[in-house]
């Protein structure tokens, strides 16, 4: 009887390593492309977010005389316990303590904020040059708010000895008619997170502030550490090399944040701060005495 030959033949050694190497190359190839596909979706959540906050702001002017409420205002609560802001009326997404809010970007809802003023998430904080000249909440008095930019050299100091610091006291509110180009001035913009578990603001965003509180500023921890608390990646912004920003006019855009060196004076007539000094070709002043 003549035995039956069988064709079948199996995959060698060398074979099968090979289509694992080709597998493990795909793959190598293709997660980071998952990775950036994921961060566009949380960029995308984060601008809808940012949305629907600076609509909220317009509605609040409207039944304000179209007066913005002021950095400091906004900095704060009407109710600690529930998070309650004074924008919640025109918010239907309300904070209510709960993380995945529109005032949280969606990289950052994975802190629970230890801040004993505010128990709720909070990403986006506030232009502090939304405001008025006038008497502060300290009881000092400034001129214009716009001549109380950071320097360079406040990069080097602790935030309170910086140049910007009498706007984080100003209670005073700007109105529409007072921004002279609200589509080019930055309303809200996503701010650093401090880090360290050992404090009571582990996870907590400044509320208020200028460029020196983006995250994706500064060029190390290091020299944030000489500004501010200890903040998270604050060289790193949140959606890989850019930023999401709400202006005053409504709309929202990405775009890169300022870099550690920004030297306000070398644009006056093209930064998102500034309510209106040098937007009409006038020097950029310095701060009164």
């Amino acid at each position: 009887m003549v035995p039956v030959r069988h064709n079948k033949k199996g995959f060698t050694l060398i074979e099968l390593l090979v289509v694992i190497a080709i597998i493990a190359i795909l793959a190598a190839i293709l997660f980071p492309v998952f990775a950036q596909a994921r961060e566009k979706a949380r960029q995308a959540g984060c601008q809808s977010n940012m949305k629907q906050v600076s609509l909220a702001f317009l509605m609040y002017s409207i039944d304000y005389d179209e007066q913005f409420m002021s950095p400091y205002y906004y900095g704060y609560v009407t109710d600690s316990a529930t998070g309650a802001t004074p924008l919640e009326p025109y918010i239907k997404n309300h904070s209510g303590g709960a993380k995945a809010t529109v005032w949280v970007c969606p990289d950052l809802a994975g802190f629970t904020p230890k801040d004993p003023y505010l128990k709720y998430g909070r990403s986006y904080a506030m232009n502090t040059f939304l405001c008025s000249g006038g008497k502060l909440y300290n009881g000092a008095s400034i001129g214009d708010p716009d001549s109380y930019y950071p320097r360079v050299s406040d990069e080097t100091k602790w935030y309170q000895d910086a140049t910007d610091y009498p706007t984080y006291e100003d209670d005073n509110p700007i109105s529409q008619a007072g921004i002279a180009a609200p589509a080019d001035t930055v309303l809200i913009f996503e701010s650093m997170p401090e880090d360290g578990s050992g404090s009571k603001y582990y996870g907590s965003t400044t509320k208020r502030g200028a460029w020196l509180y983006e995250k994706g500023f500064w060029n190390s921890l290091a020299n944030e550490q000489n500004y501010w608390y200890t903040a998270i990646s604050p060289e790193k912004a949140y959606h890989t090399e850019n930023a999401n920003f709400a202006f005053c006019d409504g709309h929202v855009k990405s775009r890169r944040p300022e870099k550690q060196g920004y030297d306000i004076t070398q644009h006056a007539q093209d930064n998102i701060w500034l309510t209106h000094l040098g937007r009409s070709g006038d020097a950029l002043p310095t701060v009164p005495n």
